[in-house]
């Protein structure tokens, strides 16, 4: 069990803020896989009627994307590794976790999301969509030598899903 089950318990409960989409970047800037560019481009291309919502970003930028969200208030980013501890205290205050990864393989964050209770919005691909609540459903999918396949999903794909979690929110904190 790879969880820390203590965090999901009551007394380490924060005030979820279910306006809150929160997205684990790559652990290194050069290797991203995790789709970083296209998760802030989605946020940002959110009609303004959901001004009122974030995103929260952990892992590893690059200087182009350092450059995008800096001014932009409603995206905090932690540009570093975080250690599990941080990284549950964003999940306790998190609504939906963001993850379309290029390569995609059911990894841990999906289960971290449920434990504590975030929606989540991925790939309707085999096998992020048995725990996905909100799935891209336009992709296109290159197979490789990898173990699993690449992924590609579209922008528009992820600001439909982003504004179906806006709207089963609204007005909910």
């Amino acid at each position: 069990d790879y969880i820390d089950k203590s965090y999901i318990e009551s007394k380490y409960r924060m005030d979820k803020n279910n306006k809150v989409f929160y997205h684990q970047a790559s652990t290194s800037a050069e290797h991203s896989s995790k789709n970083t560019d296209l998760v802030i481009d989605s946020f940002l291309s959110l009609p303004g009627k959901y001004n009122d919502y974030s995103l929260v970003i952990s892992g590893q930028l690059t200087k182009t994307q350092r450059s995008k969200i800096m001014s932009v208030p409603r995206i905090s980013c932690f540009d570093r590794l975080l250690s599990k501890k941080e990284i549950y205290k964003i999940f306790n205050r998190t609504g939906c976790l963001v993850s379309p990864s290029v390569k995609e393989g059911l990894g841990l964050a999906y289960y971290e999301a449920n434990n504590f209770n975030c929606k989540i919005i991925s790939t309707d691909h085999e096998p992020m969509n048995d725990l996905c609540d909100y799935p891209c459903s336009d992709f296109t999918i290159e197979e490789d030598e990898y173990m699993f396949p690449k992924v590609m999903v579209t922008k528009d794909s992820i600001v439909e899903q982003m504004i179906k979690y806006c709207e089963d929110t609204n007005g909910r904190r």
